[in-house]
C-alpha cells in the first residue's frame, strides 16, 4: 500500500503538474498599460445574461463571454496552465475553446493540447506548441500571425483544404474564400514581438522575451533596437561570408523568436571586410607573431612539434591556409619546431659509456636504479624513454643496471658425520665457502653447524663446521 502511493505521488510530480489542476480563469488585467486588481468597466464578463466584474482570479465557465474595451488587455489561463491567452483590446471572445468573435488575441501554446483549438465564424486554427496572433476584423476579414512553431487551419465548411502556417508567417482570408498566405517581414514580425514583449513586461515582470530580428540592420541598428526594447548590448562577433554589406547582421544568437531572460545579452554576427592571411610558415614564432599582427589577426595556440635536427621555435603549419580572406581579430593557431633527440640504445653499456654516447644525442643521464640480473654487474639493462623515442633536447634518460643476483641454499642436517662427510654434503647443497672450528676430529653434537641446519642463507654465505676432541 505505502509503495503504491509513493508510486502514484512520483507520477503527480513528473506529469508536469497535471495532479494540481489549473482552473480556466483570468490571470491578469491590463487598462492603460497598468495592471489592476480591481473590477471596472474595462473589461466585463457576461455570463448567462448578466454581467459579472471581472477580476485576476476570476473562474471562467464554457459560454462566458469577455469584452474588452480601449487601452485594455486580459490575459487568460486555460486547459490546467498549458495554454495562454492574451485577449487584447477591442475585443470579444467566447469561451469553449476558445472563439473569437471580434478583435485579436495572441495564444501561447506551451505543450500539445488535445482537441483544443481557436475559431471564429468559418475557420478553426489547431496549434501545436507555438505563439500565434488571430485576428477577426469588423468586416469579417480573417487574419493568422505565426510567430514561433506552427499552426493548421481548416475551413469550417470545407471550402479550402487545411493549410499549414509556420513561424514568421501569416494568413488572411475573408468570407469563405482561400485563404492568401504570405510571409512577414522583419518589420512587421518585430512589431507582434514588441507588442507581445510589452504586456509581458506589465503583468509579468521577470517572464522571458521573445528575442527581435535583427538581421540585416546595421550593427548600430541593432544595438539601437535592442537598448529601445530593454535588452542588454549585444557581443558583437565579425565574420565574413561575402553575401552582406559590410557592418550588417548576418546571424544573431539565440535566434529571433527565442524565449530569453530580459537583461540577455544576444550574439550578433557582423560582416566585416575580410584581411588576408599571410604565410608565415618557416618563420621563428616572434616573426610569426609580427605578421599576423601587422594582418589585424591574433595568435591563437602554439603547440610544439618535437624534431630531430632542427632549430626549436621555427613555424611547420598555420590552422588557416595563407591567402584566405577571414575576419579582422581572427585567431590562427600554429604548430612551432621545438629541437628533440632520438633516445639511443644503452642497453650493455656502462654508466660512464652511456653518458658519452647520451651527450652527443643532446640528452642527459638521469636517474640510476639497480635490479637483481644474471646480466654482467653494472652495466645497463634497462631505461626509460624506450630507445628511437623522439625527446625533448636535453632530457633525462633513466637507466637500471645490473646487480649480481643472490641464489638462496638450505643449510643441510650432518650430525653423526665426520668433518670430511660434512664439508661434502654442504658443497652438495650448494655452499663453496666451508670453514672449521676447534681441534677435535669429531663433530659437535647440539651445533654442528653455524648457521644452523635448516638455515635458508645466501649460497655465498660461510658455513662453519664446529668440531671437538673425542
Amino acid at each position: 500500500m505505502v509503495t503504491m502511493r509513493l508510486l502514484l505521488t512520483t507520477l503527480c510530480l513528473l506529469l508536469l503538474n497535471a495532479c494540481v489542476v489549473v482552473p480556466p480563469q483570468v490571470h491578469s488585467i491590463i487598462v492603460n498599460d497598468r495592471v489592476v486588481t480591481e473590477p471596472g468597466a474595462n473589461v466585463q464578463l457576461l455570463r448567462g445574461g448578466a454581467t459579472i466584474p471581472l477580476a485576476p482570479g476570476t473562474p471562467l465557465e464554457p459560454g462566458d463571454e469577455i469584452v474588452t474595451g480601449p487601452d485594455t488587455q486580459a490575459v487568460l489561463m486555460l486547459e490546467n496552465g498549458r495554454v495562454e491567452v492574451t485577449i487584447f483590446e477591442n475585443s470579444e471572445v467566447l469561451y469553449s475553446s476558445l472563439f473569437l468573435k471580434l478583435g485579436e488575441v495572441y495564444v501561447r501554446v506551451k505543450s500539445k493540447v488535445e482537441g483544443w483549438f481557436v475559431d471564429a465564424d468559418y475557420i478553426e486554427a489547431m496549434p501545436e506548441d507555438t505563439g500565434y496572433i488571430v485576428g477577426v476584423g469588423s468586416n469579417g476579414e480573417y487574419i493568422c500571425q505565426v510567430l514561433e512553431g506552427q499552426v493548421r487551419i481548416r475551413s469550417k465548411t470545407a471550402a479550402w483544404r487545411p493549410v499549414t502556417i509556420n513561424a514568421r508567417q501569416q494568413i488572411t482570408a475573408t468570407g469563405r474564400s482561400t485563404p492568401n498566405q504570405t510571409p512577414l517581414d522583419r518589420r512587421q514580425y518585430n512589431k507582434l514581438v514588441d507588442r507581445i514583449n510589452k504586456i509581458e513586461r506589465l503583468y509579468r515582470p521577470a517572464a522571458e522575451l521573445i528575442a527581435p530580428d535583427l538581421v540585416g540592420l546595421t550593427e548600430a541598428e541593432a544595438q539601437r533596437e535592442l537598448r529601445a526594447r530593454g535588452f542588454s548590448p549585444a557581443t558583437i562577433v565579425g565574420i565574413v561570408t561575402g553575401k552582406a554589406r559590410i557592418g550588417t547582421v548576418v546571424s544573431q544568437s539565440p535566434s529571433a523568436g527565442t524565449h530569453i531572460r530580459p537583461r540577455s545579452a544576444l550574439r550578433l554576427n557582423v560582416e566585416v571586410k575580410p584581411t588576408p592571411v599571410p604565410n608565415v610558415v618557416g618563420s621563428t614564432l616572434q616573426v610569426a607573431e609580427d605578421r599576423l599582427a601587422s594582418a589585424q589577426l591574433e595568435l591563437g595556440s602554439v603547440r610544439d612539434q618535437l624534431e630531430v635536427g632542427v632549430e626549436s621555435g621555427i613555424v611547420r603549419s598555420q590552422s588557416v591556409p595563407p591567402t584566405k580572406q577571414v575576419a579582422p581579430g581572427t585567431r590562427i593557431d600554429l604548430v612551432v619546431s621545438e629541437k628533440g633527440a632520438r633516445v639511443p640504445s644503452l642497453r650493455g653499456l656502462t654508466v660512464r659509456r652511456a653518458m658519452t654516447i647520451l651527450s652527443n644525442a643532446d640528452l642527459k643521464l638521469g636517474d640510476q636504479t639497480k635490479r637483481a640480473s644474471t646480466e654482467t654487474v653494472n652495466t645497463i639493462i634497462d631505461q626509460d624513454p624506450r630507445p628511437n623515442d623522439i625527446v625533448r633536447a636535453n632530457s633525462e634518460v633513466n637507466v637500471v643496471l645490473a646487480m649480481q643476483e643472490v641464489r638462496y641454499c638450505t643449510v643441510p642436517s650432518v650430525a653423526g658425520l665426520t668433518p670430511a662427510q660434512a664439508a661434502n654434503r654442504l658443497q652438495s647443497a650448494g655452499f663453496s665457502n666451508i670453514r672449521y672450528s676447534g681441534q677435535g676430529g669429531y663433530l659437535w653434537g647440539e651445533r654442528p653447524t653455524d648457521p644452523s641446519a635448516g638455515s635458508r642463507v645466501p649460497c655465498n654465505s660461510t658455513v662453519t663446521i664446529n668440531t671437538v676432541i673425542g
